[in-house]
């Protein structure tokens, strides 16, 4: 009696363990489903708002311990980073939690123009936007990362670009950063 007993427990032991393995693979896959759709949802945002400020190019930059990373920067489709206490115009839009803005970016101290030798493309016009969000009233605003729209056509970004730009960013953070998430 006792070693049917035994022989049950341990089945059933078995059965719990297998089920709960079972359920941590699935919980995983949907949480890596709900990344997969997130990560779908910023790169088809991105792009229509770089065709919305008629830009060529537009890269998303996350900020991480002090680091920021563009996972798909657009034309280049391999990721890049910089520290935030480099010098590139991302950096600076970090830093200063403020939009950067130029015309020529050859022209604009504090330009990097390593990724422009790699590639052979010819970066002009420039608008880095910060991801702020507000934690609490009163309270110095979070970064999470910097939006970068890269050579308008039509030349120089303009204020409405701008305002469009940190519309933007004000959305992708609400999306992306929301406690609800």
């Amino acid at each position: 009696c006792s070693k049917l007993f035994l022989k049950r427990k341990a089945y059933a032991f078995k059965q719990w363990h297998r089920n709960t393995y079972l359920q941590t693979l699935v919980d995983r896959e949907k949480q890596r489903n709900v990344q997969r759709q997130l990560e779908s949802f910023i790169l088809y945002v991105c792009q229509e708002v770089r065709d919305v400020l008629e830009s060529d190019r537009c890269s998303l930059w996350m900020l991480d311990d002090g680091k920021l990373y563009a996972q798909q920067p657009d034309g280049l489709g391999s990721a890049l980073s910089t520290s935030v206490s480099g010098t590139s115009l991302v950096a600076e839009c970090a830093r200063t939690k403020e939009v950067v803005h130029t015309k020529d970016a050859y022209y604009t101290e504090g330009f990097n123009q390593q990724v422009d030798q790699l590639t052979g493309y010819r970066t002009k016009s420039v608008l880095c936007i910060p991801l702020l969000q507000k934690v609490a009233p009163g309270t110095m605003k979070k970064i999470h990362g910097v939006v970068q729209f890269v050579n308008k056509f039509g030349g120089e970004y303009s204020i409405e670009d701008m305002e469009c730009g940190r519309a933007f960013a004000a959305f992708l953070t609400a999306r992306v950063f929301s406690e609800d998430l």
